[in-house]
């Protein structure tokens, strides 16, 4: 599994959550073994790594700006707004 988000909190935080809430499962985790076995830890929490990049190699992001940008320049038909491209 490759998770991939944008290197923002909310958007880790809500990457995170998703797969909290679609992988849990205390039962099939062992602890010691595929989560550390501590009090304090969460009883069956397996952490799913989740990869950033930085903002000028991120793509994803990039491309999400790219439209946004056309969006507007194709709505600002009187030309008043300035965007570079």
């Amino acid at each position: 599994m490759y998770i991939h988000s944008t290197d923002v909190n909310r958007t880790l935080q809500s990457a995170i959550s998703n797969l909290i809430g679609m992988y849990y499962n205390s039962t099939a985790a062992k602890p010691g073994i595929d989560y550390p076995e501590i009090p304090e830890w969460p009883h069956g929490y397996v952490p799913i790594p989740l990869h950033t990049v930085i903002r000028k190699t991120d793509f994803v992001r990039l491309l999400t700006f790219v439209l946004n940008a056309y969006e507007l320049k194709k709505k600002n038909v009187a030309g008043k707004l300035m965007f570079p491209c």
